[in-house]
């Protein structure tokens, strides 16, 4: 899918999604229409996350395979950056090692452009690594950088281990707010974590936890060297960053304390 292509299915979709809200508050539309936009909207979300490239974007340090993920490069006003626009989509599978990917995104001086409805929760400015998740038997990072289409600097960091984490032990996704998982008994199950974010790399690299690729290295040649990191003291927000149409709020990175967004 190109740009232009995807571009055109989110006017689309927005449009629609507006016509049929605007029908259900004003009680305009006849049952039958409003199916039909209803069905139309998932048809058109479906067609951008089934059209969005899959992108090499982390390699695992164990096994050297790579890690395929769906990945909107154009800007975050794409529905893959917006937890409440998410719908399922197809992925290659990761590697058997693989545990999560996180990360974090720079505006490089551009101003924020989002999507018109619901926020992107994209992570601080500079990539962190997460110190409980690190800590767990075998566990490696690996840190990149690409520069997206709109000149914004993404920064996934995946997350691997041979030994396989338990159930419910590792943390929410690039871009979400809930950590989603299965339980022991195969039922599905939830959280918030709040695992403090550390942005000092170096000591994760000279232990051997961290491993880089270089920005934009599409061969995604696996790096421990520490004095040559780029990734090291970077400048920017170490806040949470949250961007909804032009408009871009920050609050303040985890502290370890998990919050229940429900109320108590």
């Amino acid at each position: 899918m190109t740009k232009d292509e995807r571009d055109k299915l989110i006017r689309e979709h927005e449009a629609v999604y507006e016509r049929w809200i605007k029908g259900i508050k004003e009680r305009s539309l006849k049952p039958a229409e409003g199916d039909e936009l209803k069905l139309e909207t998932r048809r058109l979300k479906a067609a951008y996350f089934a059209g969005i490239p899959r992108l090499p974007l982390s390699r695992c340090p164990h096994t050297s395979a790579p890690l395929v993920k769906a990945f909107d490069p154009w800007g975050v006003d794409g529905y893959w950056w917006q937890e409440e626009e998410s719908a399922p989509y197809q992925e290659p599978p990761p590697p058997p090692s693989f545990a999560v990917l996180t990360g974090a995104l720079g505006l490089n001086g551009k101003p924020p452009k989002g999507g018109p409805r619901k926020p992107a929760h994209v992570g601080p400015d500079v990539p962190f690594v997460i110190p409980r998740i690190l800590s767990m038997p075998t566990m490696v990072a690996v840190v990149r950088g690409i520069t997206m289409e709109n000149g914004y600097r993404a920064f996934p960091i995946g997350y691997f281990a041979t030994e396989k984490p338990g159930p419910g032990t590792l943390t929410m996704s690039w871009t979400r707010t809930a950590y989603n998982w299965v339980d022991e008994t195969g039922d599905p199950s939830f959280s918030y974590p709040a695992d403090p974010w550390d942005f000092d790399l170096r000591p994760w690299i000279e232990r051997g936890k961290l491993k880089w690729i270089a920005p934009d290295d599409a061969s995604l040649t696996l790096d421990s060297e520490t004095d040559k990191c780029p990734y090291l003291n970077l400048q920017g927000s170490r806040q949470r960053q949250i961007i909804t149409g032009d408009q871009l709020r920050t609050q303040p990175p985890p502290n370890g304390e998990e919050t229940n967004p429900f109320g108590d």
